[in-house]
């Protein structure tokens, strides 16, 4: 079966890597923020401590950066106590 011209390229591992650890980057920056709203927070919080194993979850989006889920979680979590 042919992909759609209008739907674009299929997927490859290195662009759904590639989309993973933007993913990772951009939750990382978002929880960064000293005013974040508390709901978008508590969202960002739910994905973090989420062991679902999905395309973009945070175990598989930890594991294509190259990082130990539970070190990466427990450091983010560490951090977010002391403010």
């Amino acid at each position: 079966m042919k992909p759609s011209p209008d739907c674009g390229p299929p997927w490859t591992n290195a662009g759904v890597a590639k989309l993973r650890i933007t993913v990772m980057e951009d939750v990382l920056m978002r929880l960064a923020k000293p005013r974040l709203p508390p709901n978008e927070q508590a969202e960002l919080l739910a994905w973090l401590c989420s062991d679902l194993i999905a395309p973009f979850s945070f175990l598989a989006c930890a594991a294509s950066c190259g990082l130990d889920h539970e070190e990466l979680r427990e450091g983010v979590l560490a951090l977010l106590s002391r403010e």
